[in-house]
């Protein structure tokens, strides 16, 4: 799978230079293949979120109604690409230059898999109620998914504080992000990945996309206990097994 490329918006048609360096850009992203890829997930959280501001703003101000429906367009789902050169995080369907994170491995620091629920909430909330900087946890809102605590180094992050800042991403696979981002550090962007890194044919059959992650993650409640026969089974399902994942390495 490769990372969607995009064009930078507002750029001139008139201008060589810039229709020169747009042509490289999307040349270069459609050349380039991921070697690991993590979504996209369709997120209920934010789903609801949006539906619950639609319904607000039009009882309040109905003109206003279009910035719910253009929010839900473009953070409805999350995505994640291990390229040779760079980590790609992506809110969509619909991507905008805002949500578009490209981080070369260099500038990582560390890449820590968040374990136990209970920490997942308390990490989230702790960045979520710092809302004037979203791009820290808006990347982690997927229910039932592994979530990795992406730390840039110094150099990197200096500039805006929307950009300085820790990044909280859902995947697939905690430990298979880890290890390739730790095995891009040290071996560079022209070594062969290992056959176990790499998103195989097989590998990639058993990847789907997730239709709503609260479908997905009942799906998988269902599946481990076979039935649940009353409302406090159901209640506990979140406290029972592996429902929101257990890992414990860092890169």
């Amino acid at each position: 799978a490769a990372a969607p490329g995009q064009l930078q918006i507002g750029s001139s048609a008139a201008n060589p230079g810039h229709k020169e360096a747009a042509s490289e850009a999307e040349a270069a992203s459609s050349g380039t293949q991921a070697d690991l890829a993590s979504g996209p997930h369709l997120r209920a959280a934010v789903l609801v979120m949006f539906v619950l501001l639609w319904i607000v703003v039009r009882s309040w101000a109905s003109q206003l109604t279009i910035l719910p429906v253009t929010f839900a367009c473009t953070m409805s789902t999350s995505a994640l690409w291990c390229m040779p050169h760079e980590l790609v995080v992506s809110l969509g369907p619909v991507p905008v230059c805002f949500f578009r994170r490209r981080i070369p491995y260099k500038d990582i620091a560390s890449v820590q898999i968040v374990t136990g629920r209970l920490r997942i909430l308390s990490i989230l909330a702790c960045r979520g109620i710092r809302f004037w900087r979203p791009l820290g946890f808006v990347y982690g809102l997927t229910a039932g998914k592994a979530l990795v605590d992406i730390e840039l180094k110094g150099e990197a992050a200096k500039g805006s504080t929307l950009i300085r800042q820790p990044l909280l991403v859902s995947v697939d696979d905690a430990c298979d992000v880890a290890d390739y981002v730790k095995f891009r550090q040290e071996h560079g962007p022209h070594v062969p990945v290992p056959d176990m890194l790499l998103a195989t044919p097989q590998r990639a059959a058993q990847m789907r996309w997730v239709v709503c992650d609260l479908l997905d993650l009942l799906l998988r409640w269902h599946a481990r206990n076979q039935t649940t026969c009353d409302i406090f089974g159901i209640l506990l399902q979140p406290f029972q097994g592996d429902a929101w994942g257990s890992h414990a390495r860092i890169a």
